[in-house]
């Protein structure tokens, strides 16, 4: 919902406007990359290249965004900056609750 509502916020600047939308439509790919380590296993690929299937997965698409700021304007867009590094935030603080004691609990009874 943060995506949304700085889209909406940003929608007469188009350059920011679309940047949103799409860190935003990123930013859903986490759960579908959790998904597909599982599966490389089952294809039979080595652990090592299952966690690089899934950091590239992860990482792989926003830093494309980066690499087409830098192509086209020579430096990236701040919207494209501060939108990476929210997904990524917020990412890595799901992963730490998840992690703890009390991310267990909640997860366990939410099964």
């Amino acid at each position: 919902i943060i995506y949304v509502a700085a889209a909406l916020y940003w929608r007469g600047r188009g350059d920011v406007h679309k940047r949103v939308l799409l860190v935003g439509s990123l930013a859903n790919l986490g759960p579908a990359v959790g998904r597909i380590a599982p599966s490389l296993a089952l294809a039979g690929a080595p652990q090592w290249g299952q966690s690089s299937a899934s950091l590239l997965l992860f990482v792989g698409p926003p830093l494309s965004l980066v690499v087409y700021d830098v192509v086209t304007r020579r430096r990236p867009h701040w919207a494209t900056v501060v939108g990476i590094a929210v997904s990524w935030g917020l990412t890595g603080g799901a992963i730490a609750i998840a992690m703890s004691g009390a991310g267990g609990t909640l997860i366990s009874a939410l099964e």
